[in-house]
């Protein structure tokens, strides 16, 4: 094929009224041009720029938001997710998790793709997403860096829903939440040892909230281990996510079941859903309806936080009254 030296006005014509469609089409349209340099005409001489989703295969500035549904996924990001060349993110899972995987390409508007993965490994799915727009601004706030392994973040958002938000996510991309022969489920987060002083934090968050965390250990492989071992904790963890709704992975949550806690763990949640509505300026009536709990238990719950200053058992909206319970 003879290629000339110059572009045609007309040539120029047809790339501007179709510079948005796909490769395929304007290749076709342009025989005479490879689609490189289409590209570098449209963007040196024309100064033609597509809308970013176009350019991107997703829409990565939905993760700039402060909301819970984004911080479990910032979790799950920080755990399985990768930040590579400062533009690219990627998130593989094993085939198993596929359905999981779906969940956040569509937050994402991206798809998936099947991964064949040489030797013993399982295939894997995997997502792919270029900005390098976006990525860079997400890795600077979340304080994301690459090779992650190596170089944990310093970053916990301080309100407590989102913070319950990522850990949950987190638990879903490098935790396991495991059934043991005798009692209750247990959580394992196993990761680098260089993760221990952002585990640190994890753990002084939690012990804030009135729960009983034990001390981060090393394994025999030199990891460092974090284990939730308390049905408390899970439980407020797991109840948490359904009254926000949070896509996580079934798998794990299945065994915890909220319907099976202890008389004094139920204390404290019902209190802290009286205290969530009474901050909201709902009536002592109304919320005894709402939540099927004794006008007089409504009261006491009530009469008890106004009377303290320093909330052990603080709910998921603030962080500054206390509670006997």
């Amino acid at each position: 094929m003879i290629k000339h030296s110059n572009w045609s006005l007309e040539e120029d014509l047809i790339l501007r009224e179709n510079y948005f469609r796909k490769r395929e089409e304007i290749c076709q349209l342009l025989p005479r041009w490879t689609y490189a340099e289409i590209i570098t005409r449209a963007r040196r001489h024309l100064k033609l720029k597509k809308p970013r989703n176009e350019a991107c295969n997703s829409d990565l500035s939905i993760l700039m938001e402060d909301n819970v549904i984004v911080y479990y996924w910032l979790g799950f990001i920080l755990s399985d997710g990768c930040i590579s060349e400062g533009s690219r993110l990627t998130v593989q899972l094993a085939i198993t998790d596929t359905q999981h995987l779906e969940k956040l390409a569509i937050f994402l508007k991206t798809k998936t793709r099947f991964v064949k993965t040489p030797g013993p490994r399982k295939d894997q799915t995997q997502i792919r997403c270029g900005d390098k727009y976006w990525i860079p601004q997400i890795a600077k706030k979340f304080d994301i860096r690459r090779n992650k392994t190596y170089n944990p973040p310093d970053f916990l958002p301080d309100n407590l829903s989102l913070f319950l938000s990522m850990l949950i996510g987190f638990i879903d991309g490098d935790g396991g939440i495991y059934a043991r022969h005798i009692g209750n489920p247990v959580c394992t987060i196993k990761i680098h040892t260089n993760w221990i002083p952002w585990l640190a934090k994890v753990r002084n968050r939690l012990i804030d909230l009135g729960f009983q965390i034990p001390p981060i250990t090393i394994s025999t492989d030199k990891y460092a281990i974090f284990r939730i071992g308390r049905i408390a904790v899970l439980t407020y963890l797991k109840i948490f996510a359904i009254e926000n709704k949070l896509p996580v992975l079934n798998r794990k949550w299945d065994l915890i079941d909220p319907q099976k806690i202890d008389k004094k763990l139920k204390k404290k949640l019902n209190y802290r859903k009286v205290i969530d509505l009474y901050k909201r300026g709902i009536g002592r009536s109304q919320i005894s309806v709402q939540l099927k709990i004794p006008y007089g238990t409504v009261s006491s719950y009530i009469r008890s936080y106004r009377k303290f200053t320093v909330d052990i058992f603080p709910t998921v909206y603030e962080n500054t009254h206390a509670s006997p319970y």
